[in-house]
Parts: C-alpha cells; sequence; structure tokens
C-alpha cells in the first residue's frame, strides 16, 4: 500500500516548482543523511480490520486505512519557497483527488501477499505545520496530508 502510494506521490508535476524533482520514500529516511530538498514519506497509518464473512477462521477483510503522507521542501528564500511549496501541495492533492480506474491489485513486496485497493482520498485531511525560522540558511516547509484508503484482502 505505502509503495503504490509512494509510486502516486512522484507522479506529482514539478513544472515551474523551486525544485528540480521529489524523492519519494516508503519509509523515513535519517535527516541527516536523506539531502533532499523536496520530499514525500508514505510513513504513519491507522488501520482497523473488519472481518466480512463468520466470526471464526479465514475470510475477507476491509482495512481501512488513514495513511498519512508527509510532504516536505527546503528553500533559502523563505517568500519563493512558501509559494512553491502552496503549489506542490495543491498538486499532490490533484494526484488523489482523481478517481481510481477501477479496483487497483496490489503484491506485498516481502511476502507476496496480494490484495485490491478499491477506494482512497474520498475525505482528505490537510494539516500544515510551521515552517522553520526564516533566519536560517533554509527554511523547512512541511504538511501532513492524510488520506483515507480502503483495502480488501482475501485469504489466499
Amino acid at each position: 500500500m505505502k509503495a503504490y502510494i509512494g509510486g502516486q506521490a512522484a507522479t506529482v508535476s514539478m513544472d515551474r516548482l523551486p525544485w528540480a524533482k521529489i524523492q519519494v520514500y516508503t519509509q523515513f529516511p535519517r535527516e541527516d543523511l536523506n539531502g533532499a530538498e523536496c520530499m514525500a514519506v508514505t510513513g504513519l497509518y491507522l488501520r482497523p480490520e473488519k472481518r466480512f464473512r463468520g466470526p471464526r477462521g479465514q475470510g475477507t477483510k476491509e482495512l481501512s486505512y488513514r495513511l498519512n503522507l508527509l510532504l516536505q521542501t527546503s528553500h533559502k528564500d523563505p517568500q519563493v519557497g512558501g509559494d512553491g511549496f502552496d503549489t506542490l501541495v495543491e498538486r499532490m492533492l490533484w494526484v488523489f483527488r482523481a478517481p481510481l480506474a477501477g479496483q487497483v491489485p496490489l503484491v506485498d513486496p516481502v511476502d507476496g501477499q496480494s490484495s485490491t485497493l478499491t477506494h482512497i482520498g474520498e475525505d482528505i485531511q490537510v494539516q500544515a505545520m510551521m515552517p522553520t525560522d526564516p533566519d536560517l540558511a533554509l527554511v523547512t516547509f512541511k504538511v501532513i496530508i492524510t488520506l483515507p484508503l480502503t483495502e480488501l484482502i482475501s485469504p489466499a
């Protein structure tokens, strides 16, 4: 799931923004090593499970995620960086506002478990964080985009 969302985040248009590219991670990178001026991280999520059939044994489960996508940029000019960041946030939201073209099959990269993504982004929440001090060499801008996702897992 995180890899799929990261792949979608990587499709955001960087045209006429202060950053040439966006680096996407499915795990939180070490801040002292990432060196990214513009990054998205599909990190924390909340995932309750609902069984569709019977109280015992195997059955199809619905996983309703609330996945947080951290979007972070840095720039030496607070005005240019802030304006570019606002545009980047709106472009990222457009990526996830688009309806799914049917159900999306997913395969876990570690154990090969297959599932299906059925819904994404119907009720998006955006939480902007305070930028770092504008007197620093680089000003950092952050936002957390919370995406609702629904995944169906069937027994193998």
